[in-house]
Parts: structure tokens; C-alpha cells; sequence
């Protein structure tokens, strides 16, 4: 009986955030809402987990702003005080708005981000400025073998999320450096599952370890250094 809801609900859940992706898929990548993405799903699941994330999964707000809305739904996934918006009266909420700060602003101003983007170490720069740890490590500093272990040992607490840097291009996608979170690791396939916070371009997708390290495992050329992942901690 369990088994039957949580396929209803991943179908459900997959559906209604992958309608509007244009984008062709590549053949590396596996969607969410595949029946072979809903398997992997199936035996991966961690309820603590994923859902306190995917209930938070929001669209970028525009081209540039893939670590802010990455940065919203970490931020909102560990309850982390938010401040006041002016169209929800007293109930507060992160969004890609009042996350910019006065102490944002003053490190990644929304003007620029809007140009340019932020690199791995500007948004890691940015959300130290809230109540988080943040660990940022650099694909160069890291195997592939010490990545997926890292990264599946987060992914069995509840306490902290994980936000990836990597190349598009690396895994077949159209594009160039993007963010966004991990949710879920399936051991069988050795593969991660992405929430693509551009969901006008591509759906929720699982990625080999080994692909997705390579695509982190590149030059951001506005940084001068590797691309990588960040580790967000509640203090």
C-alpha cells in the first residue's frame, strides 16, 4: 500500500514541476518523471530528506539567478529565519526578492547577479551572512569516489543540502555554468537526482556520479577556478 502512494505521489510530484522544460534531454540524463526515473526514486526514497526540499523547489526568476533560487529552497528547506515580504503580511518566507539583504547586498548586489551571475564562492559568501555553515569544496580538491561518498552521506540526514556548480555542456545539456540542488541518491544506477531550478529548460533529473563530477570538474572562467559543490548547514 505504501509502496502504490509513493509512486502516486513521485508521479504526481514529477509531473506537475516538469510540464514546461523545452529542452531535449540528453540521452546521459534520466528524467524524474520516466518510469525509470520513478523506480530509481522508489528505492533511493528518504522521506526526511527530500521532501522538506522538493516542497520548496521554485524557478529561477531569470536567466542569472540559478544560486539564488538554490539558495532559497536550502534556506527555506532548514527553516531558517526569513525576512518580512510586504505581500504576505506577517508570515515570512525566503524568495529570490528579500534574500538580497542589506548584508547581501553589500557582498553580491541583485543588479549584478542579474549581469553575471555568482560563482561558487560568491553565494557561499552570500548565505554565510544568514545562520548557516557552509562548506565549499572545489572539484579539484576532490575525487569522484570522495564526492559520492560525501554526498550520499548528507543525503541520509536532514540536516543539511547540498548546492552543485557544474558545466552544462559536460552532460549533453544546452548552456553554460549552472547550480542547483541534489535530493535524492539511488546505489543501484549511481545516480544522483537533481532539482534543475531553470525548469523552463529541463525537468528534475538523475546524473552518474561519475558525469556529474566531470561536469563539476571545470573552469568557471569568472572565478578563475574549479566548479564544485557547497554543503548548507543549519547552525
Amino acid at each position: 500500500m505504501f509502496k502504490k502512494l509513493l509512486v502516486l505521489l513521485v508521479v504526481i510530484f514529477s509531473t506537475s514541476v516538469s510540464f514546461s522544460a523545452t529542452e531535449t534531454l540528453p540521452k546521459k540524463l534520466i528524467a524524474l518523471s520516466s518510469s525509470v526515473g520513478n523506480k530509481f526514486f522508489i528505492r533511493s526514497y528518504s522521506s526526511n530528506y527530500f521532501w522538506p526540499l522538493a516542497l520548496q523547489f521554485v524557478t529561477q526568476e531569470n536567466l542569472a539567478y540559478c544560486s539564488i533560487a538554490s539558495s532559497v529552497m536550502v534556506l527555506n528547506a532548514l527553516n531558517i529565519p526569513a525576512p518580512a515580504f510586504s505581500t504576505h503580511g506577517p508570515f515570512k518566507m525566503f524568495t529570490q526578492d528579500n534574500f538580497f539583504t542589506p548584508a547581501v547586498e553589500k557582498i553580491l548586489p541583485a543588479t549584478l547577479i542579474k549581469k553575471q551571475g555568482s560563482t561558487l564562492d560568491q553565494i557561499n559568501q552570500a548565505l554565510v551572512t544568514f545562520p548557516v555553515s557552509i562548506i565549499t569544496i572545489h572539484a579539484d580538491k576532490i575525487t569522484v569516489n570522495q564526492f559520492r561518498v560525501l554526498a550520499k552521506k548528507i543525503i541520509t540526514t536532514n540536516n543539511s543540502y547540498i548546492i552543485i556548480n557544474f558545466l552544462r555542456t559536460k552532460l549533453g545539456e544546452q548552456g553554460m555554468g549552472h547550480m542547483s540542488p541534489l535530493v535524492a541518491y539511488d546505489s543501484r544506477s549511481d545516480r544522483f537526482l537533481m532539482l534543475d531550478v531553470a525548469r523552463y529548460r529541463y525537468p528534475p533529473v538523475w546524473i552518474k556520479t561519475q558525469n556529474l563530477w566531470n561536469a563539476m570538474h571545470t573552469i568557471d572562467e569568472d572565478a578563475h577556478a574549479y566548479r564544485g559543490f557547497l554543503v548548507v548547514s543549519k547552525k
